[in-house]
């Protein structure tokens, strides 16, 4: 088993002190399956980038299940859901996980529609949502950067941003993240830069109101994502 512990103290306030901590329960009477994390959504990665400007800015990951059985050395199995942790960071407003079957949705495995950083939790579903092999889940995050003037980058600091949902799940598999990222030569080149460090450049210098960042946005979503299917030990 790990422990994270995550801080951030940005500004380097001294005296800041952390008094949190943690409470085990263990039983003799082991249940009949383990359950694990499986963490979905937009990959973490600093050559993902949000406008500033906007007020409802969206960003897509998306996991195939039907890539597990090619991934894991054991029988893959249908995933059953009772718990979920949605992520964002600061400039997050909404998160949705939409699951796909045969190309239509068919469900919401959960969603917040006002979300608040200050407010993170794990909710229990109440009724276990089974996930079939080779359902397509879609994590969909809301942003608001009309109060910043520069680029919002994905990564790890709480001034970038992410868009995960944490999965609970039953039974366990070798099985940790089931993530996308976008096409960065694909965007590079819908943009009309002729490579990644162009692009850079053209985002950086680039005026952002509402017409382009709905381009952007638009050009995001069209694009190919690669699906990163494994298990981080």
């Amino acid at each position: 088993y790990r422990l994270e512990v995550h801080y951030n103290n940005q500004y380097e306030i001294p005296g800041r002190v952390d008094n949190s901590g943690l409470r085990f329960y263990y039983t003799a009477q082991l249940r009949q399956y383990d359950a694990a994390v499986l963490m979905t959504g937009l990959g973490i990665n600093p050559g993902y980038a949000i406008p500033p400007n906007a007020t409802d800015f969206l960003s897509y990951g998306l996991c195939d299940t039907g890539f597990f059985p090619q991934v894991i050395s054991e029988a893959a199995q249908d995933v059953q859901v009772f718990s979920v942790i949605l992520h964002t960071h600061l400039a997050g407003r909404k998160v949705r996980v939409g699951q796909f079957r045969d190309g239509e949705q068919i469900d919401f495995v959960a969603m917040n529609e006002h979300y608040d950083f200050e407010f993170q939790q794990a909710v229990n579903l109440g009724k276990t949502k089974t996930i079939r092999l080779g359902d397509k889940l879609l994590v969909e995050c809301t942003y608001n950067t009309d109060n910043r003037t520069g680029l919002t980058w994905g990564g790890l600091s709480t001034t970038n941003e992410m868009c995960l949902a944490f999965l609970f799940y039953y039974p366990a598999m070798s099985l940790s993240s089931c993530v996308s990222f976008p096409d960065l030569q694909a965007l590079s080149q819908e943009m009309g830069a002729a490579n990644e460090s162009e692009w850079y450049k053209l985002m950086v210098s680039k005026s952002w109101d509402g017409k382009s960042v709905k381009e952007y946005q638009q050009t995001l979503k069209r694009i190919q994502q690669y699906v990163i299917v494994g298990n981080i030990a």
